[in-house]
């Protein structure tokens, strides 16, 4: 009996090199420490909304009041608190300063090799 050959479906190539691929690269997941600040504006006066969802800012504050601590991200959004009022800026019209400490796995075997994440001096705690 003579056997064929069938190349491979185009599906079976993506899900034959993505799976591999997503196990490699998520055990090095970012995680935010601390939310960070809004430190400076691209717009003066800055448009805040009372919530993320909002079309129409709720009111304006000065770009000289900065920095606002986030106390929360949503939809790309930032809350920061603002005399004692929370409101939502919208990321694109501000720039923020955000701490990020990366989470890694360990690699397979429990030995650290020099092409692991995190095998370096700043290495992943």
């Amino acid at each position: 009996m003579k056997r064929s050959y069938t190349s491979p479906s185009l599906r079976s190539l993506l899900v034959w090199w993505t799976v591999p691929l997503m196990v490699m690269v998520s055990p090095a997941a970012a995680v935010a420490s601390d939310a960070g600040s809004v430190v400076s504006a691209k717009i003066d006066p800055v448009p805040l909304y009372a919530s993320p969802d909002e079309a129409n800012p709720a009111k304006t504050a000065p770009a000289s009041s900065l920095p606002w601590h986030i106390k929360e991200t949503h939809n790309d959004f930032y809350r920061v608190s603002i005399d004692g009022k929370d409101y939502w800026v919208d990321s694109m019209t501000v720039h923020a300063s955000k701490t990020v400490v990366a989470a890694c796995g360990r690699s397979a075997g429990g030995v650290v090799i020099a092409a692991d994440l995190g095998a370096s001096t700043n290495h992943c705690k």
